[in-house]
């Protein structure tokens, strides 16, 4: 039993690191300030989502359709915390929202009320490259750096959906975007 639970702790290990390695290195990758970081674990969702290492060492991801029904009852609250104190508005930001799938991106600008130029950089990153596990992160990141919104908006969020389910999300300020 010990073996057993020792190789469960040990892929729960990977598979934290697989989903938030994305966000970690776009700490250390990008020209993004970081003025908040939050984490939340959706309640009676674990079995919705989530990686295993199979005998050969690959991983496969297990994505129920639930998902997005999730994320679209805690999003809303999860980036009222990643605002909180900081004075900005969702409206007033880029949102770099990890592209699980279309109807994701499509929950996500609904509960939000953003617009289209808005998450234009997940949309980019979903139609050109498609869900790459937190690597996708960093191709979102780097989408906007090079865009026309980078200069438009001063603050970007920055949301992740992984096992567990897990929802990260960083608040980003754009410093080439400040007058």
């Amino acid at each position: 039993a010990y073996v057993v639970r020792q190789n469960l702790v040990m892929k729960a290990l990977l598979v934290a690191f697989c989903f938030f390695c994305g966000l970690g290195l776009l700490l250390c990758c990008t020209v993004y300030e970081v003025h908040g970081v939050t984490s939340q674990l959706l309640a009676n969702s674990s079995k919705d989502m989530y990686m295993y290492v199979l005998g050969d060492g690959s991983v496969t991801n297990v994505v129920s359709s639930r998902v997005p029904i999730f994320i679209g009852k805690g999003v809303s609250g999860f980036v009222d915390r990643i605002l909180e104190g900081s004075g900005v508005s969702i409206d007033q930001c880029a949102m770099l929202c990890h592209p699980g799938g279309k109807t994701i991106l499509e929950t996500v600008e609904e509960k939000l009320g953003l617009t289209r130029e808005q998450t234009a950089s997940s949309w980019t990153v979903l139609a050109e490259h498609g869900n790459m596990s937190g690597a996708t992160n960093l191709q979102i990141a780097d989408h906007l750096r090079r865009s026309p919104n980078y200069l438009k908006y001063q603050w970007a969020v920055c949301t992740s959906f992984g096992p567990g389910l897990g929802m990260e999300g960083l608040l980003l300020r754009i410093p080439s975007a400040q007058a």
